[in-house]
């Protein structure tokens, strides 16, 4: 099994189709432990793969939101790119919310989340919501200075 794994990572071609998500999950895992430094490290390998790589880039947003100051505004900039190119998902919005109150705007980051939430209950046709969203709109909410309680009927 060993010598499988090996062959197969050795194997540039075959690594290309699962390495990238394995080193975009690192980040992620890195980034919960607070460890950003080896979310750094884990994401320099990926850029050295494909710097274009959507995941890359998406890691790259992670990333500069966990280190916050003047990557914020990188992160922010990685989320635009991708509403440009892509469909409008509740991550790239959730993604473009937590920056812009990262940056103080919390009226452009409630209209984000709104946004979310109203894709997220449409998709799910049902009163379930999703819970990322709803988190981000509570905080934006108390900093707002509005209830955050209607949301959570």
């Amino acid at each position: 099994m060993i010598l499988e794994f090996e062959e197969l990572y050795n194997n540039s071609e075959a690594c290309e189709a699962w390495c990238d998500p394995v080193h975009a999950l690192n980040v992620q895992i890195f980034l919960k432990m607070n460890r950003s430094d080896y979310a750094e490290k884990q994401l320099r390998i990926m850029q050295q793969i494909d710097e274009d790589h959507t995941l890359t880039q998406l890691a790259n947003a992670w990333l500069n939101l966990a280190v916050g100051g003047s990557k914020i505004q990188e992160a922010y900039l990685i989320f635009q790119d991708f509403s440009e190119k892509y469909q409008m998902t509740s991550l790239i919005l959730n993604g473009k919310a937590v920056c812009c109150m990262h940056m103080g705007n919390f009226d452009e980051a409630e209209t984000l989340l709104l946004e979310a939430l109203n894709k997220a209950c449409s998709k799910l046709l049902s009163d379930a919501k999703d819970p990322e969203t709803l988190a981000n709109l509570i905080v934006c909410c108390l900093h707002l200075g509005k209830q955050s309680s209607r949301y959570l009927r």
